[in-house]
């Protein structure tokens, strides 16, 4: 294992933070290589949908909650799942982290289906930022009334802190339309895009300020849509695959979108898009897929910010496994691109390597010490 006593970000440089990097697995670069899903606590045994998964620069794990799929409990609801995973990508190993409805009598989100979910690299934990969430009040004791509540998880007590925070309604948005968000740690906020604007809020002053992008998408933001997001180059990603049929380039200090670029022209027009920054080799990594119950990935586009170019790479599977999934997250310890999920049947995870070249220290931190969210 390797620690780095110092990250930087961007301007910003965190002492006295120790992080363990994993060990880096061997795969061949630009080739997606499949990993069966055969734990009996790996989730989407009979397909899945709508997941969110995000990296915890801490101990390297996938964080997986939320979405639609069959889960390891049975007995629940498939759609808005409680339960919560782990996957390490290092040693192929899941873990179910809390069971569908927690026995401790703490609290946690209702029925998150489509929800930010997001890393906080200042107080280490995750942020449940409410979007379309199931409002059926059978799922779990006393539930229901979280179903709308920005809550925040410990990773390390694996606890959720139910705060009286104001959401995106504050604005005139309704969460289900908030399905997506980001975390900037510079300025300790979230940034949803959703209609013609970014949304942002401010963590510390319990504060949303809405910013209009009118005039940059004719057609608006589709909040379900992943963003890729450059956290030293201060820029967000946003691929519209719906109406305008581009990319836009948000500039995180001006909250504006500075630039749009033509996808490619092979894309076809889709549902979702899954936007995907690579802080290793500095590229915008989608996978396209077109059919959202087969989820087979037909193309992998990669933008190069410099250039404003795309390319179109070939999908490259050695095993004869069709690469498939409607959910995916980059991992920079191991520099690795994770897919997995389609909807309606079981499939291998995918992993892939865009380039060469070590991560870890690049554009993320972990706090020298857990923040109380009380304190604020």
């Amino acid at each position: 294992m390797k620690v780095f006593n110092k990250l930087v970000f961007g301007l910003l440089i965190f002492s006295a933070a120790e992080v363990s990097i994993a060990a880096q697995i061997d795969i061949p670069l630009r080739t997606w290589i499949s990993r069966p899903l055969v734990s009996p606590e790996a989730p989407c045994s009979s397909g899945c949908k709508h997941m969110r998964l995000t990296h915890n620069p801490v101990n390297g794990l996938i964080y997986i909650m939320g979405g639609d799929h069959s889960g390891f409990t049975p007995g629940f609801p498939q759609s808005g799942r409680m339960d919560m995973f782990t996957y390490s990508i290092e040693n192929d190993v899941w873990k179910l982290e809390q069971p569908y409805c927690r026995t401790d009598s703490s609290p946690q989100p209702a029925g998150p289906d489509e929800v930010g979910w997001i890393y906080d690299s200042k107080r280490n934990v995750f942020w449940h930022n409410p979007g379309f969430n199931w409002d059926s009040a059978s799922r779990c004791p006393d539930s229901d009334v979280r179903r709308t509540k920005i809550m925040s998880y410990d990773p390390i007590t694996k606890v959720w802190t139910n705060e009286n925070r104001a959401t995106i309604k504050s604005v005139g948005i309704t969460t289900g339309n908030a399905r997506f968000a980001q975390y900037d740690p510079v300025e300790d906020t979230f940034v949803v895009f959703v209609g013609s604007d970014a949304n942002v809020y401010d963590i510390t002053n319990d504060k949303w300020t809405q910013y209009p992008l009118t005039g940059q998408s004719q057609y608006g933001l589709n909040g379900d849509d992943y963003t890729a997001i450059d956290l030293v180059g201060r820029k967000i990603y946003y691929i519209d695959n719906r109406h305008s049929l581009k990319l836009f380039v948000y500039d995180m200090d001006t909250k504006v979108f500075i630039d749009s670029v033509p996808v490619p022209s092979t894309a076809v027009v889709t549902k979702e898009t899954q936007a995907h920054w690579d802080p290793i080799n500095k590229v915008v990594l989608w996978p396209h897929w077109s059919n959202g119950d087969t989820a087979e990935i037909t193309n992998l586009y990669v933008y190069h910010p410099d250039s404003k170019k795309w390319d179109d790479l070939p999908i490259a599977q050695p095993s004869g496994d069709t690469v498939k999934g409607r959910h995916s997250v980059f991992d920079p310890f191991q520099n690795v691109l994770m897919v997995m999920g389609p909807k309606l049947t079981n499939s291998p995870v995918f992993l892939y390597r865009y380039g060469s070249g070590s991560g870890g220290v690049v554009d993320l931190v972990a706090p020298a010490s857990p923040t109380s969210l009380s304190a604020e």
